[in-house]
């Protein structure tokens, strides 16, 4: 069965967003995810471009899914020390699942996947999904996921599977193309100024919170739900020990809390010369617990390495 001819436009489009990643992303931790996802990304678009010439063989189809659903896989495992090695359970989950391609025919019209293996599809899935949907990459998330349920829709069933085909088509080339333009808008606006965050009146606590808020968000946003709770758990844990007034929130660090850390006096000018002799002596240790967060952060951010 041929596939429409705008399914293999539309994955080069998400080849656009990807690119600008690698380029930034490259020497973090997720560059091994990111190679996976373009691999994937082309292998879809190879596998879209020959359906429209001549019918691809379901195995082939399957196959492309299995390497986009490798990506979520791969991001599970992308932090330092461990990225490489983790490469080996990405391999380990492909074998897994090319285990339908040795069990039937491959130009077999009834082709399909059995229970355990859709489930075990599914559930990646839907924890990659899941992973980004409290992010910023909520909605190239979900257009993904949409994307991507329709092909294993599509490799599930046999009766009425070429009536299917158009539609699961329609619906990959428009959450593919929506997840490339909100991917493109969501880069060029990564370097603008970020809002004032909660409870900052002064420049310097300013410029020390929206640095600290920035280095959140990438690590937020690029390793998601999973790894970002595991990060605040870590810094909070460390700001606790450590004394420091504040919280740090899913939204970022919050200096308005409640909930003071601390309960001995907080440092003056003199325990820190290098502030300015301009700063108030209660702006001074609010600088001063602001750039105690940003260090505790950046210190548990190594192992992740995102982009200055």
């Amino acid at each position: 069965m041929r596939g429409s001819i705008l399914v293999a436009p539309a994955w080069l489009a998400l080849l656009v967003p990807l690119i600008g990643i690698w380029r930034r992303w490259r020497n973090s931790a997720l560059r091994y995810a990111l190679a996976w996802a373009i691999l994937a990304t082309v292998t879809n678009a190879t596998v879209a471009c020959a359906s429209v010439w001549a019918p691809v063989a379901w195995p082939v189809r399957y196959g492309a899914l299995l390497l986009a659903l490798a990506v979520p896989v791969a991001i599970f495992g992308a932090r330092l020390p461990g990225a490489l090695a983790w490469n080996w359970v990405v391999v380990a989950f492909i074998a897994v699942g090319l285990l339908p391609v040795l069990e039937q025919p491959w130009h077999s019209p009834v082709w399909h996947l059995d229970g355990p293996h859709w489930l075990l599809l599914a559930t990646v899935l839907l924890a990659g999904w899941l992973n980004y949907l409290p992010t910023r990459l909520c909605l190239v998330a979900s257009a993904l996921a949409w994307t991507l349920v329709w092909q294993l829709a599509l490799l599930s069933i046999v009766e009425d599977r070429p009536s299917w085909l158009p539609c699961a088509d329609g619906f990959t080339v428009g959450g593919l193309f929506l997840a490339a333009v909100v991917a493109v808008a969501q880069l060029r606006r990564a370097h603008e100024k970020l809002t004032p965050p909660i409870g900052c009146q002064h420049a310097e606590i300013g410029a020390a919170m929206e640095s600290f808020q920035r280095t959140w968000y990438r690590l937020r946003d690029g390793w998601g739900l999973v790894w970002a709770w595991r990060i605040r758990e870590m810094v909070q844990s460390a700001a606790r020990h450590a004394k420091l007034p504040g919280e740090m929130l899913w939204s970022g660090l919050c200096m308005e809390s409640g909930e003071a850390a601390t309960t001995t006096e907080p440092p003056t000018i003199a325990q820190a010369p290098d502030l300015p002799t301009r700063t108030r002596p209660g702006n001074a240790e609010r600088l001063f617990a602001v750039r105690e967060w940003c260090r505790l952060l950046q210190t548990v951010a190594r192992r992740f390495a995102p982009p200055d």
